[in-house]
């Protein structure tokens, strides 16, 4: 039996039903994206003046004043200094007074 014709008529086949898969989930995580940054958008809004801890998808852990909240980003003024945080990215915002310690960044301690 000779497998390099089901190769050669299958494979091509797989490959287009496995980028359509991929569309979908591209497009469903892009709908639930924009689901999630409205929501985020209203909820660091209520922040802004506020000593606040923002935690990131990848545990980053920004603490500052929420100065601004635009459509994309939270702006915050850490010591000083100006930093935006993508508000995709943002998974926890937390008003805090004080600063957190290098325990509590790097493994999330209560």
């Amino acid at each position: 039996m000779n497998w390099g014709i089901y190769i050669c008529i299958f494979l091509p086949l797989f490959i287009v039903i496995m980028q359509n898969m991929q569309r979908k989930r591209v497009s469903a995580a892009s709908k639930i994206r924009k689901g999630i940054n409205t929501v985020m958008f209203e909820t660091a809004k209520k922040f802004i003046g506020h000593k606040c801890v923002v935690r990131s998808i990848d545990n980053n852990v920004e603490w500052g004043i929420v100065k601004e909240v635009t459509e994309n980003s939270v702006i915050m003024d850490c010591n000083g200094k100006a930093h935006a945080v993508n508000l995709e990215y943002i998974t926890c915002i937390q008003e805090n007074d004080k600063k957190p310690s290098i325990l509590k960044q790097f493994f999330g301690m209560e």
